[in-house]
């Protein structure tokens, strides 16, 4: 496969992306109340804490319009401090005066700055108690929280952002027409950064910290054209499946074209487990395999002893059955040398009987 740059048709989109944060937590001064004469009360202020410091590129050049975002630390999950409203000034320095004292991820985000000179904009990026001359990438989950103490200012939380970068390709199936809408993720065992696709099935994907990642594809969200069965997914040059994935390097300032994906329809497969008086067996465990680099999936059987596996990547599996001490696989008792049998894409392969003796 032939790296080139993007097409006319690659387009940067908005990513949905960073940080999957379930809730928000907004702000609002605490209050005191204290007695003011006899039975009135009076609302006194708690006092409040900030934070400083400012945002360069790496290479120096301040970067205005980047918005700072607030997390609190003290749930298992971080929370967005929704109604901050900071960013940048146009020499790159910022100022939030409005925090209670506690702890919070600080974290800096590019998508809304027009400065620098970066074509593909700048990597989002959370402090890591690290000076500006060090940056290292970051995201929520790996920042050092920044303490507040009631009254003050801690100052110097800034970061230098590289130079995003991106990838673009085309989504096609197995006879190679486009995609529609196909979905494009990277790195989907972590993050939540995706895009969709264009009615040609090109996409640009930007915004990236550089570094290595995995790029995945899928069939648009609605299932649309992927058979009964939906699309089978995949990562790059990793034939019909999402495990062990190729690595990708992100190119800071760089949109990385060619990294294109040729998608296959789902199959399925069904059958029956059976004594040895040929009776319907309800309750083994069925055990599909496979032949490729995948998991294992599982299922027990119904009363009437049968199983299904939808939404199965087209290919060579091997299928199994086991009840207590008994076990044995279709054609075959030894689970290594059991026969495979091949689902096709869109096809339901039925009447895989398994005999427990």
């Amino acid at each position: 496969m032939v790296f080139d740059g993007p097409t006319p048709h690659d387009q940067p989109v908005n990513l949905s992306r960073k940080i999957a944060l379930r809730t928000v937590f907004v702000v609002a001064p605490l209050i005191v109340v204290g007695l003011v004469g006899p039975g009135r009360a009076a609302a006194l202020p708690t006092p409040l804490g900030g934070i400083s410091g400012r945002v360069i590129a790496v290479g120096g050049t301040p970067l205005a319009g980047v918005r700072v975002d607030f997390y609190t630390t003290t749930q298992s999950t971080p929370e967005l401090i929704e109604n901050t409203k900071v960013a940048t000034a146009a020499d790159g320095t910022w100022s939030y005066g409005k925090l209670p004292a506690g702890s919070y991820d600080v974290c800096f985000d590019p998508e809304t700055s027009s400065s620098g000179s970066s074509p593909d904009g700048y990597a989002f990026q959370c402090w890591y108690n690290h000076t500006e001359a060090a940056y290292t990438p970051i995201s929520v989950a790996g920042s050092n929280p920044v303490s507040v103490a009631a009254g003050h200012t801690t100052v110097g939380i800034g970061a230098a952002l590289h130079a995003a970068g991106g990838f673009s390709g085309v989504i096609t199936d197995s006879d190679g027409n486009a995609i529609p809408h196909a979905v494009i993720q990277i790195d989907p065992s972590i993050t939540s950064i995706t895009t969709t696709a264009t009615a040609d099935g090109r996409y640009t994907i930007a915004g990236l910290t550089p570094g290595l990642t995995v790029v995945c594809a899928n069939g648009p969200a609605t299932g649309a054209g992927g058979g009964p069965y939906g699309w089978a997914p995949k990562c790059w040059r990793n034939d019909l499946t999402y495990y062990n994935p190729v690595l990708l390097t992100v190119q800071p300032g760089q949109i990385t074209g060619a990294i294109n994906f040729k998608l296959y329809k789902n199959g399925a497969l069904a059958g029956s487990v059976v004594n040895a008086s040929s009776a319907p067996l309800a309750g083994a465990t069925v055990t599909l395999h496979p032949l490729a680099i995948g998991i294992d999936y599982t299922f027990t059987t119904s009363s009437s002893g049968t199983f299904g596996f939808d939404d199965l990547a087209p290919g060579f599996y091997s299928v199994c059955a086991a009840d207590g001490a008994k076990s044995a696989c279709w054609k075959s008792t030894v689970p290594k040398s059991a026969t495979p049998i091949v689902v096709p894409q869109t096809v339901k392969v039925q009447g895989i009987a398994i005999t427990l003796r």
